[in-house]
This record gives C-alpha cells, structure tokens and sequence, in this order.
C-alpha cells in the first residue's frame, strides 16, 4: 500500500503480504517464518506536487510465501533506488559510517585494527596472485570505513594501474581529501598515485598542497623533489632535495639521481673566515 500526503515532501511505502491460508491448514506449530505476514516500510523524500493522495495495492496471493517476500524486498529496494534522495527509516550506526584514519579515539584505533587485520594483507596477497577482483574488493572494504587510509589507498592505486584503469582510483583519493582535506598525507599519496600516472602537474599540486598543511614532512618534500627532476626543474630539485635531507630523509635517490645528471648542488656551509672582518 501506498500512502502519501498532497503537497508534503515524503512518503511511506507499506508493502503488507498476508500468509498463505493453505499453508496453516493442518493443526500443528504456529505458522513458519515464510507464513507469517511481511512488511517493508521504506520512507523517501520526493518532490513536492500537487493533486490529491496516490494510493495503490499490490496483489500477489496467487504466489508461494517465499516468493511474494522475495518480491517485497525487490519492490522496497526498486523504489528507495528510485528517487535520489530516499533515505531508509534506519539510522546507520556510528561504528557504520567513515572515520578518519589519523582520529585518536579508542573505538577508531579498534576498528582499524579489525577493518585492516582481515582485509590488508589478505587485499595485497591477493593482489600479488593476479586476483585483481577479490584484492579490489578488500581494499574497498577497507576504505568504505576509512577513506583516506593512506596504505589501502597507495594499494588501490597501485592495484588500478596494474590492471591499467588508472581512473578506476581516482574516486577513492577525491573522496578522501573531500571527506578529510586537512589531512597532509592523503594529499601526499594522491600525489604519489598521479606521479605514477605520468600526471606530474596534478601531482605536484598535491605535493605543494600536503607542504602547506605540514611543511616538515620529509617525505612530501623528497617526492616533491623527485617530480620536479622529472621535469628537468633542477633548482627546484635541489631545493626540496635538501629540505627533505634536513629533515631526516634517509634515501639518497633523489641526490644520486641529481649527481649522475651533473645537476646536484651540495650547499656550501657558512663559516665566520667567509665574511669581512669589520673595520
């Protein structure tokens, strides 16, 4: 049954199925679970329109009970799929919804735990075995309840590449970085994941972007370095190659690179014997 109100921004979808009177004809238990009425109840939010009060009735006495409530389900889920904003009469649970994978609070330490202990290693073995579908599948587990986890998302890239539909990622970094934008390091494997696509501009967008939220990061800095080497912008190398020395990076690809190209500027400490002895 179906009841909505003229002119209000809602309805309520009632799918009522009455058991089956054959299926009670013996004296015995009380009716099973496939016997006893069903009903669905979806609310959805629609357009307002005009004109009066749209019932209707669904009918399907003529079908067994397992398969009149195989349709109800079918039905409630048709028309809560049907208007974009419907919204189930069920409230999500807090443990249910994203969390941000750097949050410091107990529930969130645990939950990562559990959601990266069956799905990380299990996703990266799966993935090393050429089953790129089921390694897809856990890092999507993993990053459905927290998106900007960094090492699901340096997997989901990587993953995306060697099945070669970059793209197939792209979705996974955004979300993050819209759902938790002042999170530096997801700006950081964004980048990473762009500088392996060819995508260098992008890429250094998001390098530049993770410096201005943590400009001691170390790694931002060497990566940054890195694409700028690439693109043959050897100060700018330079410059972020030594950042990232400063600050404790311990690689030395980045310099060796700089060297073998004749480009590596080492900085020439200043002493007090440099500067002019005042009159």
């Amino acid at each position: 049954m179906t009841n909505c109100t003229p002119n209000w921004v809602g309805c309520t979808w009632v799918l009522h199925i009455a058991p089956d009177p054959a299926e009670n004809r013996q004296p015995g238990p009380p009716f099973t679970p496939w016997a006893r009425p069903a009903m669905v109840t979806v609310h959805a939010e629609q357009p307002r329109f005009p004109g009066p009060a749209r019932r209707g009735a669904l009918a399907m006495s003529a079908l067994s009970s397992p398969t009149r409530l195989l349709l109800t389900l079918l039905t409630a889920t048709l028309i809560a799929t049907a208007f974009p904003t419907a919204a189930l009469a069920v409230d999500t649970p807090a443990w249910r919804r994203p969390h941000d994978y750097y949050a410091t609070d107990a529930e969130s330490r645990h939950l990562l735990t559990m959601v990266e202990g069956h799905h990380l290693q299990q996703g990266t073995d799966k993935m090393a075995r050429g089953e790129y579908g089921y390694a897809k599948q856990d890092f999507d587990f993993i990053l459905r309840y927290f998106p900007n986890d960094p090492k699901a998302l340096l997997l989901m890239g990587e993953l995306a590449v060697k099945t070669g539909k970059p793209q197939d990622a792209t979705h996974y970094f955004e979300t993050a970085i819209k759902m938790f934008p002042d999170r530096a390091p997801t700006h950081t494997v964004y980048g990473v994941f762009l500088h392996r696509t060819g995508k260098l501009k992008q890429a250094i967008i998001q390098y530049k972007e993770s410096l201005k939220l943590d400009p001691g990061s170390a790694e931002t800095n060497y990566d940054l370095g890195l694409a700028y080497l690439t693109l043959r912008d050897y100060a700018l190398a330079n410059q972020h190659a030594h950042a990232a020395y400063r600050l404790g990076y311990p690689l030395p690809g980045l310099r060796e690179k700089l060297q073998r190209a004749g480009k590596w500027e080492p900085i020439t400490p200043i002493t007090t014997d440099s500067h002019p002895p005042h009159p």
